[in-house]
C-alpha cells in the first residue's frame, strides 16, 4: 500500500486502484480494501467495477452492513453494473455470453462441457468458487 500512496495522484489511477483492491480480496486485507475501495469509488463515481468488488470484499468476510452501504451508494448515483462478457470465436463464427447468460443455443451442452471437463481442472486447481455459476 505504501508504494501505492507514495504515487503521484496521476499515476494512481483506477487501473492501479482496482489492481490492488483485487489483490485485497485475495489476501483477506479488508481494512486496506475499504480504504482503496473508496478512492477507486471516488475517482470512478460512474464504473460498477469498484463498487461490485468492494461489496465482495466485505461479503466474503460478513460485513453485511457494509455490503449495503456500498449497494446504496451505487443505487443513489444511478450507477448500473455492467455484467460479466466472454466471446470467443469458433469456426469463424463468433459466440459471446453474459454471466449467467442460457439463452445460447448450445447453452445445456456449453454447461454440460464445462462441468464435466473444465470445472474438476479447476478445482483441482484449488478454485472452489465457481460451482454455483456452472449448476
Amino acid at each position: 500500500m505504501a508504494t501505492v500512496t507514495e504515487m503521484p495522484a496521476g499515476e494512481r489511477d483506477e487501473a492501479v486502484l482496482g489492481a490492488l483492491l483485487g489483490g485485497c480480496k485475495l489476501h483477506g486485507k479488508v481494512e486496506v480494501a475499504s480504504h482503496v475501495g473508496e478512492e477507486l469509488i471516488e475517482l470512478d463515481p460512474l464504473g460498477s467495477g469498484g463498487y461490485a468488488l468492494l461489496a465482495n470484499v466485505y461479503a466474503r468476510h460478513g460485513r453485511w452492513h457494509e455490503v449495503a452501504r456500498v449497494w446504496k451508494k451505487m443505487k443513489e448515483r444511478k450507477v448500473k453494473k455492467v455484467p460479466g462478457v466472454s466471446q470467443i470465436e469458433v469456426g469463424k463464427k463468433n459466440h459471446v455470453f453474459f454471466a449467467g447468460d442460457r439463452s445460447h443455443p448450445e447453452a445445456r451442452e456449453i454447461y454440460e462441457m464445462l462441468r464435466e471437463e473444465l470445472l474438476p481442472q479447476m478445482e483441482g486447481m484449488g478454485c472452489s468458487q465457481v460451482t454455483s455459476v456452472l449448476t
